[in-house]
């Protein structure tokens, strides 16, 4: 008789034990899918993010050829102008791969952030190197 009383009683604390497990497992499942729709949120805010980028490139791409167009087409500048700028400015980032890094127009990082782009001495410093 001794014996079936050691074994309810190790029953019993195998199934408290398994209890205790489950509840840690629906714990941890509860966690996981959480962090799974955090996971979802934030994947999907940066497939928008992407999305509005691209967006932007292909309105910046149609501004900078309207204005190359116009340029070339009214006589402002020669197409042979243009091409000899972009290699001047391709060369800026230290690297000619027909892009340009855009930390190269950034402020540096001491600058004070409402310190306006000076765009004239930009374009100045682009002549004097062409």
């Amino acid at each position: 008789m001794a014996m079936f009383g050691g074994t309810r009683i190790g029953l019993y604390f195998a199934k408290k034990e398994g209890q205790r497990i489950d509840a840690m497992l629906d714990r941890n499942r509860r966690r996981l899918a959480r962090k799974g729709r955090r996971i979802g949120n934030e994947r999907q805010a940066l497939e928008e993010r992407i999305e509005q980028t691209e967006v932007d490139l292909a309105r910046m791409l149609l501004l900078a050829m309207t204005v190359n167009r116009v340029l070339v087409r009214k006589g402002v500048v020669a197409s042979g102008d243009i091409g000899r700028v972009a290699k001047t400015l391709d060369l800026m980032d230290g690297t000619a791969d027909g892009k340009l890094d855009p930390s190269m127009l950034r402020p540096p990082e001491d600058c004070e952030p409402t310190t306006p782009a000076e765009p004239e001495a930009f374009f100045r410093r682009l002549e004097e190197e062409s």
